[in-house]
């Protein structure tokens, strides 16, 4: 599968973070690996809809939470979901 959507969340409880977005990294491979695609400024509490699907998204400066998404809006359920900071989200098979 690919990832079609990411949304990113602002802190729920405690202080809001000051970023104001954060940056999504488009890999072809699985784990961040293959050729490195578009790199985006996402603003928070949006959705991003992604022209062309991806296999695996690095994300840096998300305050709480990103949700990724096989369906092509943020509309249903996310396929993952992780906690802020940075990391590497790949899509699940199938």
């Amino acid at each position: 599968m690919r990832f079609n959507a990411v949304f990113m969340t602002t802190a729920l409880l405690g202080s809001i973070s000051k970023a104001l977005s954060a940056t999504i990294t488009l890999f072809s491979g699985v784990e961040c690996t293959g050729e490195e695609g578009q790199t985006i400024n996402v603003p928070l509490d949006e959705c991003l809809v992604l022209v062309s699907p991806t296999k695996s998204i690095g994300y840096s400066g998300v305050p709480n939470q990103i949700h990724c998404f096989v369906a092509p809006s943020c509309n249903s359920g996310p396929a993952m979901g992780f906690g802020g900071g940075s990391g590497c989200a790949t899509a699940p098979s199938g």
